[in-house]
Formats: C-alpha cells, structure tokens, sequence
C-alpha cells in the first residue's frame, strides 16, 4: 500500500481529537486592535521566491532505511545536534536524525508499557535540557526522553489528554483535552492551555487555564498553537478559539499568561457564515521577525497573505512560496525563534516513493 495513503489514513482515524468551543471570559477583548485586510480578489497566481524572506534555508533529505521509513510527518523538533520526526503509520513511531539527514535511531516504541505510545500527536525539544517532550493522549501520557532515546520521565494522568506541546526558553505549553458529559452535538469537552515552570515538576496543577467547552472538532498536527519569536510567545489555533472570541485574530501571551490579541485578520470579500464548507478558511498564522504570514482555503484551494511589518505592504499568492531549488510551491510548518520547515515530498532513482526531504528556514 503506498505510505502516503496509508499514513493519511491512520492520520485521519488516529488522531480526531475532540475539542471544545465555548464561552469563555479569560481572553482579552478584541475590539479596538489593528485589523489587517487580505485582498483575495488581488492574489497573484506567482509565487513568493523564500530567498526574498529567509536569510538561510537548509535542505535535508531524510535517509531511507528500512528502520526509518516515513509514513506521514506529524510533526518536527529541531534541536542543536538531532532533528526528530514524528511519523504516524503503521507503527507510530518518533526517529532521530541528524542535521544531514541520517538516521540515527528510533526513540520510543509502540505500545502500552513504560516509554511507549499508541498515537503520539505532538513534540517538542527543550533545549535547555537537551530533552524530548512527547505527548500521547490517547495514553493520557507525556513522555520526557534524553538525546539518546533514554526514557527520563512518565506522566500519566486517566483524567487528562495532552494533545499538543510546546517549548519556550523559559516554559512548558501544553494543550489539554479532557472528556465530559454527552451533549446534543456531541460531547462536553473541557480543554485548557497549560504553562508549566521550566521545572516541569508537576501537571497536575497547571499555572494557567483556558476553558473552551461545546462540539466536536479535529486537531490538525503540525501546526503549533504556540510560538516564540524575539522572546515573544504567540498564540494562534483558530480550530480552537471559542465562538466568542475571533478565529481570525493572533494573540501574544503576557508575562502573567493571559492571552492579548495583537492583530485581526479580515477577507476584504463578504464571508458567508451559513456556507459549509466555508468558501474561506483560515489555516495557520506565522509570526517572523519581519512578517505576519496567513495560510488560508479559498474553495478548497491554498493561498498565502504576507505582510511586510516594517513598511505595511502586503501580498497574497497562490500555493505558497517558492524555492529555486524545487519545482513546486509550498507553505510552511511553525516552529520557534524565527524558524519554519517544509515538507518536500521526494522519490528515489527509478521513481519510487523515497522519505521526504525538510527544508529549514530562518527568516529575516
């Protein structure tokens, strides 16, 4: 069976999680902050060349052995000396490679023991620590490993399902999914944004909650709910957002974790609310030291809106950016510090499907 397939497949059965969305009186208001309009209408059906954006890209073809072939990447850290890749397939599993793109090991195994998972849906590096941090809700686990695949810490909680994670210089951010009563649209879903101390020493009481509750949705991975750019924590999961509070608006996390809207995004087209699927859809933000970046759908096809910080001009292009290196357009995964990664799908000599390449990005 192809690997894509399949991997699309488990993705698509493996990781539906529940996710609320509520009243909720902990967000700061929106009215009144800057909005940024998307001219849609003027798209350019050119791409964006990234070498205008980056200062450096780094192109790693992932090696292929049979130990380490990709299904599908869920996600990606990036740590000084190792790159871990989450794959989801047959056998979830987390590989260590290096910054050339050999394969080192596997870290974890599938299954339900100590240090092992089911469905892993998200990790991230403390580079403090040189640590990796793995959230398995299915498991209601969090898992911490050192460099060497050595099993440091378990968490386990029945009552909690850690969906995401997410590492700053200073904190932990976890997304929790907690299961509730049966509601006419589904299930009560209690879910929270947790900030833990850089001691991580517990997480059962967490420092800061956000509670969305109401309906079913899915979290999508590789799209990270929190981000740090210049020593400032961003916060952007549209999916998750309560009904009273925008979708559409990029929030930065104070010193004393509240949530304070920064910028709203608007389509200069009428939006229709009652149409399903929406011909709009807004997909992830990203936040460089220079740009705001906003991935959308316009009747199912990928767009891209960049705007310039520093002298307000803004462009929206179809399919995404462009690497002279490759021949097709592309949009890019969040990560930290001013730093993105791209998927590029790849095939061996005689066309056979091959482990996909990453290519690493710092902005200017």
């Amino acid at each position: 069976m192809n690997r894509c397939f399949l991997g699309n497949l488990l993705l698509a059965f493996g990781i539906l999680i529940l996710f609320g969305c509520g009243k909720n009186n902990q967000l700061s208001k929106t009215e009144g902050i800057p909005t940024l309009v998307i001219p849609h209408s003027e798209a350019s059906a050119k791409p964006a060349w990234l070498t205008d954006y980056s200062d450096e890209t780094r192109a790693i073809p992932l090696e292929s052995t049979p130990k380490s072939l990709i299904s599908y990447i869920g996600d990606v850290a990036f740590g000084e000396t190792y790159i871990y890749v989450l794959n989801l397939g047959a056998d979830p599993s987390i590989m260590q490679f290096d910054w050339d793109g050999r394969y080192i090991r596997r870290i974890g195994i599938n299954g339900q023991g100590p240090g092992e998972f089911q469905v892993p849906t998200s990790i991230a590096y403390d580079g403090r620590r040189k640590r990796l941090i793995v959230c398995a809700p299915f498991d209601h686990k969090t898992l911490i490993f050192e460099e060497d695949g050595t099993l440091v810490e378990e968490y386990i909680d029945k009552t909690r399902m850690l969906s995401a994670t997410f590492v700053t210089s200073d904190h932990y951010f976890f997304w929790e999914s907690q299961y509730g009563e049966p509601h006419e649209n589904g299930f009560l879903v209690n879910n929270r944004l947790h900030v833990l101390g850089s001691e991580f020493d517990t997480l059962a009481s967490p420092a800061h909650n956000i509670h969305l509750i109401r309906n079913l949705g899915l979290v999508y991975r590789q799209q990270n709910f929190v981000f740090q750019v210049n020593d400032t924590s961003y916060f952007f999961l549209p999916t998750l957002l309560p009904e009273t509070y925008r979708r559409d608006t990029l929030y930065t996390v104070s010193n004393n974790f509240e949530l304070v809207p920064e910028v709203n995004f608007r389509f200069r087209e009428s939006v229709s609310e009652a149409t399903f699927p929406p011909e709009f859809s807004m997909g992830d933000v990203q936040v460089t030291p220079t740009l705001y970046q906003v991935q959308y759908r316009y009747k199912g096809e990928r767009y891209l809106y960049i705007h310039e910080k520093s002298n307000r001009k803004s462009s929206v292009v179809k399919g995404g950016f462009q690497d002279p290196k490759f021949p097709e357009t592309g949009m890019p995964f969040s990560k930290s510090n001013g730093t993105s990664y791209f998927v590029i799908e790849q095939r061996d000599a005689v066309g056979q499907e091959d482990n996909p390449m990453l290519l690493w990005v710092r902005w200017k």
